[in-house]
């Protein structure tokens, strides 16, 4: 199978990404993998607090990725067979952005 043109990396992508152990030894990866949790909560206040937390961890893990020397960049397009890939991060003011690189 070929190249894909654009990898949008969005939450479900990134939590693959963490869980995929060809990806570990990037920087961003390795930092972030014990941030996201499975937990399952047993009260409604306390499965708010960990979504939060996910989301959270989520985001830090694309902001890092958007950071990336151009080194891991190049060897994460080639890990996740794509040409370019585009990351959905939130700014400072709440605003989605789109980040291709």
């Amino acid at each position: 199978m070929g190249q894909v043109n654009l990898f949008t990396i969005d939450d479900s992508a990134a939590r693959e990404i963490l869980r995929d152990p060809r990806f570990a030894h990037l920087g961003c990866v390795s930092s972030h993998r014990g941030a996201i949790t499975s937990a399952k909560a047993k009260c409604g206040r306390c499965k708010k607090k960990i979504q939060t937390a996910t989301n959270n961890a989520l985001q830090a893990f694309t902001n890092c990725l958007t950071r990336l020397p151009t080194a891991q960049r190049n060897e994460l397009k080639q890990l996740l067979n794509a040409r370019q890939l585009r990351a959905v991060r939130v700014n400072a003011k709440g605003q989605r952005v789109q980040i291709t690189f």
